[in-house]
C-alpha cells in the first residue's frame, strides 16, 4: 500500500506542466478563461511589475530602454483593442444593436475612444499606414489616418507622417487645406458706400424731425401767426 506522500507525488506527476499556478492545475476556482482550449489568466488580474520589484537601473539610457519597451507594449495593446473592436463589428454572431450598445455603454472607455482605436487599427491592417510611422498616442494617430488620399499624399510630402508629429501640427495642416472663399472686394466696397450714404440720409431726417415736435411729442403748427404786442 502506497503512503500518503507517495500518492501526492504520483498525483502531482500526472498534472501537465502549463506554467500556471497550482490553483489552476488542481481545478480550483480562479480568474481563468479559455483560449482555444488553453487556460489563460483573466485580464482583470494585472500581472505587471510590482513597485517592490523595481530596482535602480543605473543610467538614463537604461531607464529609457525599459520605459520605451513598456510603452511599446501598451501601444500594441491599443492597436489590438482596435482590431478586436473591428472583429466584433464584422462578427455575424454580434447583432448591430448589441455592438453599438457595447461601444456606447459596456466598454471601460468612451465611444469616441473606441471609434478612434478602430480607425487606427483599420488603417494599419488595410496597409494604408505602417504601425511604426504612426504616433504612439491614438488621438494623434487618428488625426493622421482620417486624412483622405490627397491629403495623405501631401502630408507625406511635408514629412508629417512620422511617429513624432504633434496633434497641433496635423490640425494646422488640415486647416490649411480648407478652401479660402474669395471675396468680391469691389462689390463689398460699393455696398458699404451705399449703406453709409443711406445712414447719412436717415440722420438728416431724424435731425429735421426733431425740430417739428415739442418736448411732449405734439406737433407745433408752423403756420401760427405772431402775437402782436398790445
Amino acid at each position: 500500500m502506497l503512503s500518503k506522500s507517495a500518492i501526492r507525488k504520483a498525483q502531482s506527476a500526472t498534472v501537465p506542466s502549463t506554467g500556471l499556478s497550482s490553483e489552476l492545475a488542481t481545478g480550483k476556482p480562479s480568474e481563468v478563461i479559455e483560449n482555444h482550449g488553453k487556460p489563460i489568466r483573466s485580464a482583470s488580474r494585472y500581472e505587471g511589475v510590482r513597485s517592490s520589484e523595481i530596482r535602480p537601473l543605473g543610467s538614463v539610457e537604461r531607464y529609457i530602454e525599459v520605459i520605451s519597451s513598456h510603452w511599446g507594449k501598451a501601444r500594441r495593446s491599443l492597436i489590438d483593442i482596435g482590431r478586436y473592436l473591428n472583429a466584433a463589428r464584422s462578427d455575424p454572431s454580434v447583432p448591430e444593436g448589441e455592438f453599438m450598445r457595447m461601444m456606447k455603454e459596456r466598454l471601460p472607455f468612451s465611444w469616441e475612444t473606441a471609434h478612434q482605436l478602430r480607425s487606427v487599427a483599420e488603417a494599419i491592417d488595410s496597409g494604408r499606414f505602417n504601425e511604426d510611422e504612426l504616433p504612439s498616442a491614438h488621438t494623434v494617430a487618428y488625426q493622421l489616418v482620417t486624412l483622405d488620399e490627397r491629403a495623405e499624399k501631401l502630408a507625406r510630402e511635408k514629412g508629417l507622417v512620422k511617429p513624432t508629429v504633434s496633434r497641433s501640427a496635423i490640425i494646422r495642416f488640415k486647416n490649411s487645406l480648407r478652401p479660402n472663399k474669395a471675396i468680391d472686394r469691389r462689390r463689398l466696397e460699393l455696398e458699404r458706400d451705399k449703406l453709409r450714404a443711406r445712414l447719412k440720409e436717415i440722420e438728416k431726417l431724424l435731425h429735421a424731425d426733431s425740430f417739428g415736435h415739442d418736448r411732449s411729442g405734439s406737433i407745433i403748427d408752423s403756420t401760427a401767426s405772431l402775437i402782436e404786442e398790445k
